[in-house]
């Protein structure tokens, strides 16, 4: 599923399909719109019809989407894209980690989520080492024949991605009378009523996924402007991601030796620094470095939510849960994403400046505290 060779160049392969930079980071806002309608019922599939045929569903979607981006030119044919994007990504949104976190469960390891889902996350960076860089190599010349090649590959990887899918056992889902007797959704909406820190959780995470978001829109041709090289957008993947991979690796030792909130607050600290980096400097050294720092501080804040997380929440209602959580995210995308698409239109710094505003937001209104993560 993680190929995506196209990411590397992929802002860059909107413009010359004829989008303008407020329009490409639109596309994201309409993917948080749809997503806000599909979450729940997606989530819901996934506790009712299974975590695997969810999954399988999603990978279908997603191949879908990359058919949908061969032949799309112009804004609204790349909405339809990313409407099938986000109906895709909400059928894995919750999805994987509740078959994970029940699979421990029902072996009896649920205490070692963080580390295997820290190594499932780390996975995911492995092929982003080297298929965007690939793909810089194939399309340094942006042409429609180089970016099909592109596409092309991705395709391949989901087609077997959905043959891998079917090698998945699924675990058992957990019942009991009460749970039986409220039905899903009415479950996970009250074990997020009755767990403040949950909605807590969410926030923290979501809200710098946000700030990652709007940033990744822009900074590809942001660095081509300042005199940054095509080919060293395929370096800038190599490098983060190598960090990216190493650092999930070793996440469970991070967190065991600095705690789950130090490192959340110590990451969103970095985030707005390297995000003012970017916004005062013109050196394309440092803005290489500001951007490359930035997703990585970002990135190695997933594991730490999902054991404490997955810890609270039946498995019955596991995947509704989760997706429920996830649609504070959308909810924000709409608003935030728009706002930053037109700022990145007047100038791209302005777009950085919000996305920092959205760091800062996190550590005065919703910081986690150390007691809500203790005894999971």
């Amino acid at each position: 599923m993680n190929f995506k060779t196209l990411n590397a160049i992929v802002t860059l392969f909107y413009l010359h399909r004829g989008l303008t930079i407020d329009q490409v980071v639109w596309l994201s806002m309409a993917f948080g719109i749809v997503t806000l309608v599909v979450e729940v019922p997606t989530g819901y599939m996934a506790d009712r019809l299974g975590r695997k045929p969810t999954l399988l569903i999603g990978v279908a979607g997603l191949a879908a989407a990359s058919l949908i981006h061969w032949f799309a030119y112009g804004f609204p044919s790349f909405v339809v894209a990313f409407a099938v994007l986000a109906f895709a990504g909400a059928c894995f949104s919750g999805t994987e980690e509740a078959l994970l976190y029940d699979t421990l469960k029902e072996t009896g390891r649920e205490r070692e989520m963080l580390r295997h889902n820290s190594r499932l996350l780390s996975a995911m960076n492995l092929p982003k080492i080297m298929f965007p860089a690939l793909g810089v190599l194939i399309a340094q010349g942006l042409t429609e024949p180089q970016f099909h090649m592109l596409i092309g590959i991705d395709l391949i990887g989901l087609v077997a991605a959905f043959a891998l899918l079917f090698l998945v056992t699924e675990p058992k889902h957990a019942k009991d009378v009460s749970a039986l007797e409220k039905g899903i959704f009415r479950e996970s909406v009250e074990t997020i009523r009755t767990q403040p820190a949950l909605f807590m959780a969410a926030m923290n995470k979501v809200i710098p996924f946000i700030a990652t978001i709007l940033v990744w829109r822009i900074y590809q041709p942001y660095l081509t402007d300042h005199g940054v090289p095509i080919l060293f957008l395929g370096l800038f993947y190599v490098l983060i991601h190598s960090v990216m991979f190493f650092l999930k690796w070793v996440s469970e030792a991070i967190e065991n030796r600095f705690g789950s909130a130090r490192v959340l607050d110590a990451t969103v600290v970095l985030m707005t620094l390297f995000l003012g980096m970017a916004v005062v400097s013109d050196s394309p050294v440092v803005l290489f470095a500001a951007f490359g720092l930035f997703f990585i501080s970002h990135n190695i804040r997933e594991p730490m939510y999902a054991h404490w997380i997955n810890g609270r929440i039946r498995s019955r209602s596991r995947a509704t849960t989760l997706s429920n959580l996830n649609i504070f995210r959308s909810m924000l995308d709409i608003p935030v994403l728009w706002a930053g698409g037109a700022l990145a239109a007047r100038d791209p710094r302005l777009a950085f400046v919000l996305a920092a505003a959205l760091c800062v937001s996190v550590l005065v209104f919703f910081r986690i505290r150390k007691q809500d993560v203790d005894g999971i």
